[in-house]
C-alpha cells in the first residue's frame, strides 16, 4: 500500500511561498515558433530535476491544466479536437518523464475517462498505456489511509496500481501534483505531498517552476 506518511515533509513549490529566484523562461515563443526541440530539452531537464529531488509519481489535473480547456466532464465534440488542445509543454514532459523513470498518472474530477482515454493514445501513443486515469467514473474506490479531500483519493488509488503493477515505493514526498485548482494544491501541501499549481492565464510559468522544484 502507498506510504504516506503524515508525519512527512512535502516540498512547497508554489512561487508564491518559495522566495528562490525563479530561472525565467517564456514559453509563448514556442508557440509562435519552431523551436519545439529546445522546449524538448527543457522538459528534459525538468524531468532529470525531478529525479534529484526524488519524484517518482507526476500526477497532472486534466480539465484546464494538461489541456486548455474545462470541459466540466462534458466534452460533446470528437477526441481529435479535444487532443489538440493538449498544451505543448506537457507532450514534451510526459515521454520525458517516462522516459526518466518517472510514473504518471491523471487525476480528474471528470467522469469522462474513455475519451481521456483516447486523448492520451492521440498524444502518446507509445506510452498513453502506462499511464493511469482516475476520473470520477466510478471504476475505482479508494479505501486506504489518506485524506479524502481534493485530489487525494485519485493520487493514492493511481500509486497503489502503480506499486502493485511494477513493484516500487511511492511516498508522499516522492509525488507531485500539478493541478490548477488551488484547493486541491493546498489539501496535497497540508498531507505532505508535493504540489505546482498550473496558472492558465500565465501558463509559461509552470516551466519555471518545475525548474526550480526543490530549490
Amino acid at each position: 500500500t502507498m506510504a504516506f506518511s503524515s508525519s512527512s515533509k512535502g516540498l512547497v513549490i508554489d512561487t508564491a511561498i518559495n522566495q528562490s529566484k525563479p530561472l525565467s523562461f517564456k514559453l509563448s515563443k514556442y508557440l509562435n515558433y519552431n523551436l519545439q526541440e529546445e522546449l524538448k530539452d527543457y522538459c528534459l531537464i525538468i524531468a532529470q530535476r525531478l529525479v534529484d529531488s526524488h519524484i517518482n509519481f507526476f500526477a497532472i489535473d486534466f480539465d484546464n491544466t494538461l489541456i486548455s480547456e474545462h470541459t466540466g466532464g462534458k466534452w460533446e465534440r470528437s477526441s481529435t479536437e479535444l487532443a489538440s488542445k493538449v498544451r505543448p509543454v506537457f507532450r514534451h514532459l510526459i515521454p520525458a518523464l517516462i522516459q526518466h523513470n518517472i510514473f504518471v498518472a491523471v487525476v480528474t474530477f471528470s467522469g469522462q475517462v474513455a475519451l481521456i482515454t483516447q486523448v492520451l493514445k492521440s498524444c502518446f501513443p507509445n506510452v498513453y498505456d502506462m499511464i493511469p486515469i482516475r476520473g470520477n467514473d466510478l471504476s475505482w474506490e479508494y479505501r486506504g489511509r489518506g485524506l479524502n479531500g481534493g485530489k487525494q483519493p485519485h493520487i493514492a488509488s493511481a500509486a497503489e496500481f502503480l506499486e502493485k503493477t511494477h513493484k516500487v515505493s511511492i511516498t508522499r514526498t516522492s509525488t507531485l501534483l500539478v493541478d490548477d485548482d488551488n484547493n486541491n494544491i493546498i489539501i496535497a501541501l497540508q498531507e505532505s505531498v508535493n504540489a505546482v499549481r498550473f496558472y492558465p492565464e500565465d501558463p509559461d510559468r509552470i516551466i519555471t517552476d518545475l525548474m526550480n522544484v526543490g530549490k
